[in-house]
């Protein structure tokens, strides 16, 4: 008979810790996970990030399955804050830089988002629905990965 991977998961399974945390546990703590245009990070500078944004969302009342929604470049700063969305039990959906306005107020409302987080800031041809409101703002230089985390009140 043949398993399914889903069969050998453990009840509890959250992805950033296998991705993620098995790095450290496997001693590669050193080893280079990233390089962007910034430079390199590696496993346990990427771990360490990931769970300071996971304690940031649950702190913000993130709660299992809800949705994270991110706009950013591909960057050491997207990875980071869609393996902390997991980390911190949420589903993460990054979105496309390059949509059009249209298209990025249309998947945002589809996806069924809760959060959205910027990284790091809104691109200029996007507006948000009224229904988005500024909770969490974060000082530009610091090493958090959201500049402005919204979210959307559910009528």
């Amino acid at each position: 008979m043949h398993l399914r991977a889903a069969d050998r998961l453990p009840p509890q399974f959250n992805a950033a810790q296998w991705f993620i945390g098995r790095h450290m546990a496997d001693g590669r703590a050193r080893r280079t996970a990233i390089i962007d245009g910034e430079g390199s990070i590696t496993y346990g500078e990427l771990d360490e990030a990931v769970r300071r944004f996971a304690g940031v969302l649950r702190d913000a009342g993130i709660r299992g399955d809800e949705r994270v929604a991110f706009i950013a470049p591909d960057s050491r700063w997207l990875s980071i804050g869609f393996w902390g969305a997991i980390a911190a039990g949420a589903v993460a959906v990054p979105i496309n830089t390059l949509l059009t306005a249209s298209d990025f107020r249309n998947v945002l409302e589809d996806c069924g988002g809760s959060y959205l987080c910027l990284i790091p800031i809104l691109p200029p041809q996007f507006s948000l629905p009224t229904s988005w409101t500024a909770s969490i703002s974060f000082q530009p230089g610091t090493t958090l990965v959201a500049s402005v985390i919204f979210t959307r009140s559910v009528l």
